[in-house]
């Protein structure tokens, strides 16, 4: 049980280890001095990264959110190159996919939610993050990602705040 245990830790920290160097590398790229063809689509990202990436981020993100982390991270710097290419391409997907992910972050801003909804909306930005993949980074996405319809009943189910 505690070699177990001890290999479990030992690849969670890996993991974080290598989700937070990841996160590093694209912060600073977002930060930078970027052309303005680029400045709206790192400004999503930093949002993304602000959702995905806070403070108690390890204890909260569910299993599944933090197996698909590193991936998530990849197609943000992948967006990223394929904007300074396409910008045009980018700008009307984002179009498209804003007000859902807007509607993702009221939900998950949501002041002491109960456990059930914190996992409800848990899922919900699971599912965001695979949606997001199929949109701007198919070659990273998994097949049978949610899609836009999916996630905006999952945010219809949410109670009334």
């Amino acid at each position: 049980l505690l070699d177990n245990l001890e290999s479990e830790v030992e690849q969670i920290t890996h993991q974080v280890i290598t989700v937070l160097k990841a996160h590093h590398d694209l912060s600073r790229r977002i930060k930078k001095r970027l052309p303005l063809s680029l400045i709206e689509a790192a400004g999503e990202i930093g949002d993304q990264m602000a959702l995905l990436i806070h403070p108690k981020w390890v204890w909260h993100t569910p299993p599944t959110r933090f197996a698909l982390l590193p991936t998530v991270l990849e197609a943000a710097d992948k967006r990223l190159e394929k904007t300074e290419r396409n910008p045009e391409r980018d700008r009307m997907l984002r179009v498209a996919f804003s007000p859902l992910f807007a509607r993702v972050q009221k939900a998950a801003g949501r002041k002491q939610p109960s456990l059930p909804l914190f996992y409800q909306i848990e899922a919900i930005i699971t599912a965001m993050e695979q949606h997001r993949l199929s949109v701007f980074t198919e070659e990273l996405s998994q097949k049978g990602a949610p899609k836009a319809k999916e996630i905006e009943a999952m945010l219809d189910a949410l109670p009334a705040e």
